[in-house]
């Protein structure tokens, strides 16, 4: 994991801060718009993103992340869309970990490849309705509406 800093909490424990990069990839329009959505090795279903690699723009890391996870390559950037933040503790260590975000649109039509390797168990492109069901963290179904509104569509709910 590329380690940005050091922080501490409000409890003086030492936080260490994380940059990571992802997307929301939408294909098709109008009513035929779908969602690529991936569920991971922790059994959850969740948008692409990973860590900003040396030397990347956190648009490159996310379209990279896109393709390792899901298998997409031909994407069309549609600009940013904000930025997450949470924090998580692994083996005893505390992380906050900053996420960048952007819509890319994908080729009708194309294909998902969910990678084991990357993690990632399933993928799938799915209605906005059904995309903001699965997803399992709020921040990620937030994020999803912003992109839909971007893209004219109504998510339905």
């Amino acid at each position: 994991m590329r380690r940005e800093g050091r922080q501490e909490d409000s409890s003086g424990a030492e936080v260490l801060a994380l940059r990571s990069a992802g997307g929301v990839v939408a294909s098709g329009e109008g009513s035929r718009v779908r969602i690529a959505v991936m569920r991971s090795t922790y059994n959850t279903w969740v948008l692409p993103k990973g860590q900003i690699e040396q030397g990347e723009t956190p648009e490159q890391a996310a379209r990279r992340e896109i393709g390792e996870e899901i298998g997409l390559g031909e994407l069309e950037s549609r600009g940013q869309l904000g930025w997450s933040e949470h924090r998580f503790e692994r083996e005893g260590v505390r992380f906050c970990k900053r996420v960048e975000w952007f819509l890319f649109t994908a080729p009708e039509g194309a294909t998902l490849h969910a990678r084991l390797e990357e993690n990632v168990l399933d993928s799938g492109w799915f209605t906005p309705e059904q995309a903001l069901s699965l997803l399992s963290h709020p921040n990620q179904r937030r994020l999803l509406r912003r992109a839909l509104a971007r893209l004219q569509t109504s998510p339905g709910e």
